[in-house]
């Protein structure tokens, strides 16, 4: 069965992103995410949610996100489930192009979905308040 990898990028980061509420610290980390993917590639990203998963504060998030990126590389890679990023990581650097491009796109899916997501379920978090655009612009008193 076939699907779609903006299908699969939204499954993938809803597993990652679990039940509970998104920090305002976190979701400020996987807004970058995407960025980082398109201005440095696969490889740097990989790398660099490693190297900040061993951070206290947001390094359980950075690992939540590249156990979440090893599961979407491994599919692209046709490498078995359960490879672990550092090794998913030696694997991109000896991929062949359309190997890598297809390991990308997939990667570029879940991060946007996962900053999607993040950001719905940080704003919808109970108890905080909620400002429309209506309510947010405030009236002038030019118009009397």
């Amino acid at each position: 069965m076939t699907t779609r990898l903006d299908i699969d990028g939204a499954r993938q980061a809803l597993r990652n992103l679990g039940s509970g509420p998104v920090d305002a610290s976190v979701l400020a980390r996987y807004r970058e995410l995407p960025v980082l993917l398109r201005r440095t590639g696969l490889i740097a990203t990989l790398a660099t949610v490693l190297s900040r998963g061993s951070r206290s504060g947001t390094g359980p998030a950075y690992t939540a996100v590249a156990d979440a990126l090893a599961v979407v590389i491994a599919v692209a890679l046709h490498r078995p489930a359960g490879s672990t990023p550092a090794d998913l990581l030696v694997a991109l650097t000896e991929a062949g192009p359309a190997d890598y491009i297809a390991a990308a796109r997939r990667a570029d899916h879940m991060l946007l979905w996962l900053k999607r997501l993040a950001e719905a379920r940080h704003h919808a978090t109970p108890g905080k308040p909620r400002t429309t655009q209506a309510s947010a612009v405030e009236p002038t008193t030019e118009d009397a």
